[in-house]
C-alpha cells in the first residue's frame, strides 16, 4: 500500500482489511482470536479502563467519519493523527508497553530506536497480540531508512510467513510490490517476478500495486498481462488500471481487447478510459465500433468522447451517423461536436442538412454559427439563398458577420445581383460597423459598378474613418468619373490624412481638368508637406496654367523645403511665359545670395 503522505508525515493507513483492528485498537477492544486460551483470564486490570460499549464505539466511528465527510483534506490528516499519533494508552503488560515506545519513535521519526523497540517486542514476546503489528511497523521504519529498502522487502516478507491472517497481510504485499518495483528500478533485475506474480495474488491491493509497479516501469512487456486482466479481472478497479496503462504505452496491440471491452463492458469510467485509448492510437479498426457506440450509447459522457475520436479519424463513412446527431439529437453539445467532425470531412452530403439547420428559426445559435463556418467552406452554389436569408432575418451580428464570409465567392454566381443587393443594404441601414466593413471588402472583390452611388454617399457622410477609406479603395478601382467631386471634397476637407492622401492619388491618375481646383487647394493649405508634395506632381502632371501661379507661390514661400524645391522642378515642365520668367527671378535672387 503506498504511503499517505500528509504534513505530519504519520504512517499509512492500513488497506479495507485493516480498518477494523485498528478502530479496536484504538478504542481498547480485542478481537476474538487475540484473546487468551483461557477464558477465565482477565483482560484488563483494576488500573486498566473498561473499553467503550459497541453504542459508544458506532457514535465516535460515527463522528469521525462525518468530519470526513465535510472537509476530507485537512480532516483526514487529523484523523490519521488521532489514529496513529494519539491513541489512548490503557495500562498493559510489558509487550503492550514496548509496543506503545515503539509508536512513539516511530511518530517522532526516530527510525533506529523504533526498530530497537519493535524488535524487542518481537523477541521477548512472541505470542503478543501485537507482535503482528510490530513486524509491520518495523518492516515500515526500515523503509523510511535511506539504503534499506531490500531489509525492508525482508521484513515485511517475515510478517506474511510468521502472521498470514494478520489483518496487514494486504498492506504487506502492497508494499512488498512497492518496494521490488523501487529495487528493479536500482538496477536489481531480480526483484521483478515479485511484481509479475502479484498480478495473480488473491490480495486486491497486492494487483492493484502491481499495475501501478508495471506502469512506473514503462515496461512494455507488460502489454500482455494487461490485455490478460482486461478479459479475465473481476475487480473493476483493476481493469480500470490497466486500462489506464494501456492508454499510457500507447500499446496498438491491445486494440483488440480494448473494442471488446467497449462491447461488453459496463462499467463507464473503464470505457471511457478506452476511448481516451483510442485517442492516442488511431486504428480504422475501431470506426464500426465507435459508430454502433454512438448509435446504441445513452451516457452523454462516452458518445461526446466517441464523437471526438470520430473527428479525428477524419472518415467519410461516419458522416451518415454525424448527420444523424447533429439533426436528432437531443443533447446540443452532441449535435455541436457532430458539426465539428462534419466540418473536418467536407462531405457535401452534409450541405442539405446544414441548410435545413439554417432555416429554422428556434434553432441553437451555437449550432447556426458552426453550420455557417461549415458552409463557408462549402462553395456549393446552393447555399447563397440561405446565406442571403440569414442576412435579412438573424439579428445576432456574429451569425451575420458569418454569412457574409460564405459570400465572398459570390462574384462569379447566378445569384451575384442578389448579393449586391443585399451588402448595399446593409451599407446603407445596418448600425454594425463590422458588418459594414465586410460588406466594403465584399463589394470591392465583385467590382460592383452599381455600388459607386451609395459609396460617394458614404463619403460625404459616413463617420467612420475606415469605412470611408475602403469605400475610397473600391471607388479607385471602379474609375467612375461621378466621384470627382466627392473624392475633391474628402480632399479639401477630410481630417483623416489618409484619407486626403488616397483621394490625391485617384484624382492624380485622372488628370481631369475639374480636378486642378482640389489639387491647387491642397498645396496651398493643406498642412501635411508629403500632401503637398504630391499636389505639386499632380498639378504637373495636368499642364493646366491654373497652376503656375500656385507654383510660384509655393517656390517662394512654402515651408518646407523640399516642397519649394519640387514646386520649381514642376514650374520647369510648363512651357509658358510666366513659369519661364518666374524661374529666371528665382535664377538670379540666387546668384545674388
Amino acid at each position: 500500500m503506498k504511503t499517505f503522505k500528509t504534513s505530519m508525515n504519520v504512517a499509512p493507513l492500513r488497506g479495507a482489511r485493516g480498518v477494523l483492528p485498528r478502530i479496536r485498537q484504538l478504542f481498547g477492544i480485542k478481537k476474538s482470536n487475540e484473546l487468551p486460551n483461557d477464558s477465565s483470564t482477565v483482560l484488563v486490570s483494576k488500573n486498566t479502563p473498561l473499553p467503550p460499549s459497541r453504542g459508544e464505539l458506532r457514535g465516535r466511528v460515527f463522528a469521525l467519519c462525518l468530519l470526513l465527510f465535510i472537509n476530507p483534506q485537512p480532516l483526514f490528516a487529523q484523523a490519521v493523527n488521532l489514529v496513529y499519533q494519539n491513541e489512548p494508552v490503557f495500562e498493559g503488560g510489558e509487550d503492550f508497553k514496548l509496543f506503545e515506545e515503539g509508536k512513539r519513535l516511530r511518530n517522532e521519526q526516530k527510525w533506529s530506536e523504533a526498530i530497537a523497540a519493535f524488535q524487542k517486542l518481537r523477541q521477548q514476546f512472541a505470542n503478543s497480540v501485537y507482535a503482528d503489528d510490530a513486524q509491520f511497523w518495523l518492516a515500515y521504519c526500515y523503509k523510511k531508512q535511506t539504503g534499506k529498502t531490500e531489509e525492508a522487502f525482508r521484513q515485511y516478507e517475515i510478517l506474511l510467513r510468521d502472521f498470514p491472517k494478520s489483518s496487514w497481510a494486504d498492506d504487506a504485499e502492497g508494499e512488498i510490490v512497492e518496494l521490488a518495483r523501487d529495487l528493479v528500478a536500482e538496477g536489481k533485475g531480480e526483484y521483478r517476478r515479485y511484481v509479475d506474480s502479484a498480478l495473480e495474488k488473491e490480495s486486491r491491493m497486492a494487483r492493484l500495486q502491481a499495475l501501478i509497479a508495471l506502469g512506473d516501469m514503462k515496461d512494455r512487456k507488460a502489454i500482455p498481462l494487461l490485455v490478460d486482466i482486461l478479459g479475465k479481472e473481476k475487480d473493476p478497479a483493476i481493469r480500470l488500471r490497466a486500462m489506464m496503462m494501456l492508454e499510457d504505452f500507447e500499446a496498438p496491440e491491445a486494440m483488440p481487447a480494448v473494442l471488446q471491452t467497449l462491447k461488453t463492458e459496463e462499467n463507464k469510467d473503464i470505457k471511457l478510459r478506452a476511448l481516451y485509448y483510442l485517442e492516442e492510437v488511431h486504428d480504422e479498426r475501431a470506426l464500426a465500433v465507435l459508430l454502433e457506440l454512438l448509435r446504441t450509447e445513452k451516457d452523454a459522457d462516452l458518445r461526446l468522447r466517441t464523437l471526438y475520436i470520430l473527428e479525428a479519424l477524419s472518415s467519410s463513412e461516419a458522416v451518415p451517423a454525424l448527420l444523424e446527431v447533429m439533426q436528432n439529437d437531443a443533447d446540443p453539445n452532441l449535435r455541436l461536436r457532430a458539426l465539428y467532425a462534419l466540418e473536418e470531412l467536407h462531405d457535401e452530403r452534409a450541405v442539405p442538412a446544414l441548410m435545413n439547420l439554417l432555416g429554422k428559426k428556434d434553432e441553437n445559435h451555437d449550432l447556426k454559427l458552426r453550420a455557417l463556418y461549415l458552409l463557408e467552406e462549402a462553395q456549393d452554389a446552393r447555399v447563397i439563398p440561405v446565406l442571403l436569408q440569414v442576412l435579412k432575418t438573424e439579428t445576432d451580428p456574429n451569425l451575420k458577420l458569418r454569412a457574409l464570409y460564405g459570400l465572398e465567392k459570390a462574384k462569379d454566381s447566378a445569384d451575384s445581383q442578389e448579393v449586391i443587393a443585399a451588402l448595399l443594404e446593409i451599407l446603407r441601414n445596418e448600425k454594425d460597423n463590422n458588418l459594414r466593413l465586410r460588406a466594403l471588402y465584399i463589394l470591392e472583390d465583385m467590382e460592383a459598378a452599381e455600388s459607386a452611388p451609395v459609396l460617394i454617399e458614404m463619403l460625404a457622410n459616413e463617420k467612420d474613418s475606415n469605412l470611408r477609406l475602403r469605400a475610397l479603395y473600391i471607388l479607385e478601382k471602379l474609375d467612375d468619373d461621378r466621384a470627382v467631386p466627392a473624392l475633391a471634397n474628402v480632399l479639401a476637407n477630410d481630417e483623416d490624412v489618409n484619407l486626403r492622401l488616397r483621394a490625391l492619388y485617384i484624382l492624380e491618375d485622372k488628370g481631369a481638368p475639374e480636378v486642378v481646383p482640389a489639387l491647387i487647394e491642397t498645396l496651398r493649405n493643406d498642412s501635411e508637406a508629403n500632401l503637398r508634395l504630391r499636389a505639386i506632381a499632380a498639378l504637373e502632371q495636368t499642364q493646366d496654367e491654373r497652376a503656375i501661379e500656385p507654383l510660384i507661390e509655393a517656390a517662394k514661400s512654402d515651408p518646407n523645403r523640399e516642397v519649394r524645391s519640387r514646386a520649381l522642378v514642376a514650374l520647369r515642365a510648363f512651357d509658358n511665359e510666366r513659369a519661364a520668367a518666374a524661374l529666371i527671378e528665382f535664377l538670379k535672387r540666387e546668384y545674388r545670395e
